[in-house]
């Protein structure tokens, strides 16, 4: 029986690659007989450059760049083997696990990091850049990333001479892009998007993931209208409506901004690495898909990891179980198309912490050994 096991790294414990390698020990330590592979997978979230090298390799660059506090931070891209394709995660220029639970608002976070590690890898040769948006701290519309390659950004007090953070979107009256314009001759951006959702509205990048980065109940309105201002100054200046880019909401606006402004071209971060990996053809004479992530709920049915090998596996009549450190709308889950879905912390008690990563192996490993 042959066995794929393709993880997205459980948030704050496992990477793909452990979640994998732990699910195929469950999976022999059960069935001594099969055939099981090992796919580190991401949907251009955190993780992302990491499984892009673990298929394609590539070397890590280290570089500093401006944190989403903007403090000074260690980061890295991966420059491919060729010397003109670099791999940018924004998880690592302005991601929430780059600060402290008390220092998470949106309002006062950017995404000048990102902008930052772009001109780096520009510098040092790369010809096509590819951003990793998911794990973002920052609700900006990557405005403050565009400002480090250029942009310059005005409010009714005259040019705002420092990056923007998400309590600046409602004072932005223009914008002069034309920096930007030698950027495109230069270099053409692709933006990984981890979730398609629309920019503004009650499923847009503020009512959905804002309070997730810390925003407060009380400042969503306002940040709202800040995204709604912004947006009417991007269309007036570019004719690019949000309607029209997929993935515009993801990362606090970052996609719509970036493909606006940039000239991005969007893609689904997971289709990326279902192609890029090859799977379809790899799913041939597979009896089982494994997958999972740290929290499965109904967020992982727009653009996640597990939903888009769903789709892929079920294409081909191949059925495909979920593993989760916390399960969340499992009805619905089952509705959608996997076969099994397991929480591997039920039944656990207290005494052992569930993000502790010897642990969180071992009971993605045990709990694959029950199942299968």
């Amino acid at each position: 029986m042959k066995v794929i096991c393709a993880f997205d790294s459980f948030k704050g414990c496992m990477t793909s690659l452990e979640a994998g390698e732990a699910a195929k020990r469950g999976v022999m330590s059960a069935k001594p007989g099969c055939m099981v592979s090992v796919m580190p997978m991401a949907d251009g979230g955190e993780g992302t450059i990491d499984a892009i090298r673990s298929m394609t390799g590539g070397r890590e660059v280290p570089i500093r760049v401006l944190g989403p506090l903007l403090r000074e931070c260690e980061s890295k891209y991966l420059m491919d083997c060729d010397g003109a394709t670099a791999y940018i995660e924004m998880a690592q220029c302005a991601g929430l696990t780059m600060l402290t639970p008390d220092e998470r608002d949106a309002m006062h976070t950017s995404s000048y990091g990102l902008g930052m590690a772009m001109v780096k890898a520009i510098e040092a040769g790369a010809k096509h850049i590819t951003i990793c948006l998911g794990g973002s701290a920052t609700n900006d519309v990557a405005i403050g990333a565009l400002q480090a390659l250029g942009l310059q950004v005005y409010t009714r007090d005259g040019i705002l001479n420092r990056p923007v953070t998400g309590a600046d979107m409602i004072d932005i009256t223009d914008v002069d892009s034309t920096a930007l314009e030698q950027l495109k001759c230069e270099c053409d951006i692709t933006v990984l998007y981890d979730a398609d959702i629309p920019f503004c509205g009650p499923m847009g990048a503020v009512r959905l993931y804002a309070p997730q980065k810390g925003v407060k109940v009380m400042d969503l309105d306002g940040l709202e209208r800040g995204m709604k201002n912004v947006l009417e100054v991007i269309e007036r200046k570019t004719s690019v409506k949000a309607a029209s880019v997929k993935g515009a909401g993801a990362a606090g606006g970052a996609g719509y901004g970036l493909a606006a402004m940039a000239g991005a071209k969007m893609e689904s971060g997971i289709e990326y690495m279902l192609s890029l990996s090859d799977f379809d053809a790899i799913l041939d004479e597979t009896a089982i898909v494994l997958t999972g992530e740290g929290k499965a709920d109904s967020q992982t049915l727009q653009g996640k990891v597990s939903a888009g090998i769903l789709s892929h596996a079920r294409n081909r009549g191949v059925p495909v179980w979920l593993f989760a450190g916390k399960v969340e709308n499992k009805d619905s889950l089952l509705k959608a198309g996997f076969g099994k879905v397991i929480d591997i912390n039920a039944g656990h008690g207290t005494a052992q912490n569930p993000l502790d990563n010897t642990t969180a192996r071992q009971r993605l490993e045990n709990a694959v050994r029950r199942t299968v």
